[in-house]
């Protein structure tokens, strides 16, 4: 299985890394090692199993560009 990436903080993504509590790339890795433990991030404590970090999510929502106004199809 891999890795849940929406197992997250909200506004964050959840991407794999290579060693467990390599915390090199993560938003988080700031913090205080208090609030750090807070965030589950080693595998030990996420249903998928992996140790990770989280960045922003960057992910805008879908748009549709279509030829057509809200009215439908043309005609």
């Amino acid at each position: 299985m891999p890795v849940n990436p929406n197992e997250a903080p909200e506004g964050f993504v959840a991407v794999e890394s290579e060693f467990t509590a390599l915390c090199a790339g993560c938003h988080f890795a700031s913090l205080s090692d208090e609030q750090c433990q807070q965030i589950m991030c080693m595998s030990w404590e996420r249903d998928d199993g992996f140790s990770v970090i989280f960045v922003p999510c960057t992910n805008k929502p879908g748009t549709a560009n279509f030829p057509n106004d809200d009215m439908g199809p043309p005609v």
